[in-house]
């Protein structure tokens, strides 16, 4: 017996094992009513033309006559102002939208020379309309700037809005000892979220 028992001992002996375990369970809730908010975009005022064989002049937005009148003139855009009262109380403001004079188009004329045509006094010169023209011409007059804030549901003069109305009621959450959770809605507009997440680290 006194000759196994070192080799009895060799056989016991072992290393322990170390190792680092964390278990983590956690609950939550959580709960939220919207707030009224109201969003817009403004689109504003665009203006284009084009054209080929033409001829073009262009009088301003509210003048009359022969007044304000640009020859071979294209248009644009023009923020016109308005002046109310007279003398001391003339108050003068500007419109809060743009505005687009008159346009004229002509159709260009050809002219043609048979006899003399290399002199200073051409003879058999005849002069007619152009045989092909075109004109194209857009106008997409912008959103009025409102001066005052849009109500909540209300339809303003913006071509974009998103109007959301305050959310009715509150959800409401319980957890207990458990991590067991009860999760209700409110009314619209609210949102109510309930999670339990566990988590096993082994190192």
């Amino acid at each position: 017996m006194k000759k196994f028992l070192p080799l009895i001992l060799l056989a016991g002996a072992s290393s322990p094992a170390f190792a680092d375990i964390t278990h983590r369970m956690q609950s939550s809730v959580s709960l939220s009513t919207a707030a009224a908010a109201t969003q817009v975009e403004r689109v504003g005022s665009t203006y284009s033309i084009s054209g080929t064989g033409i001829d073009t002049s262009w009088q301003k937005f509210g003048s009359t006559g022969n007044n304000d009148v640009t020859d071979h003139g294209i248009g644009g855009l023009d923020f016109q102002t308005t002046t109310t009262g007279v003398g001391d109380d003339a108050v003068t403001t500007q419109n809060t939208s743009s505005s687009l004079g008159s346009l004229t188009a002509t159709q260009q004329t050809t002219t043609t020379c048979t006899a003399g045509c290399d002199g200073d006094n051409p003879t058999n010169v005849t002069t007619a309309n152009g045989t092909a023209f075109s004109l194209t011409q857009s106008f997409t007059p912008g959103d009025t700037v409102s001066s005052t804030a849009p109500s909540v549901g209300a339809v303003s003069n913006y071509s974009t809005q998103v109007s959301t109305a305050t959310g009715s009621g509150t959800g409401t959450g319980t957890i207990n000892s458990g991590h067991g959770m009860t999760v209700a809605g409110g009314g619209s507009g609210t949102t109510s979220i309930g999670q339990f997440v566990t988590e096993l680290t082994i190192k």
